[in-house]
């Protein structure tokens, strides 16, 4: 019986934190969305303008190297 009530207290705690975390609208340049797809669309191209990495930038290894 003990391990019911833990389990039951366990998503009582996990569903509470889902809750909170859920984005329910997001405001983009004055430019309210509420539609779930929306948000996930415009939530990526944030991350993805802040986080892109321009390969041809990228330093290169010089010299010779062996083949083990």
């Amino acid at each position: 019986m003990k391990g019911d009530r833990n389990t039951r207290f366990f998503h009582v705690m996990v569903w509470s934190r889902q809750s909170r975390n859920e984005i329910f609208s997001i405001i983009v340049d004055d430019v309210l969305f509420e539609e779930p797809n929306q948000i996930k669309i415009e939530v990526y191209e944030h991350f993805k303008k802040h986080f892109f990495e321009d390969w041809a930038s990228r330093p290169t290894l010089g010299g010779s190297s062996k083949s083990v």
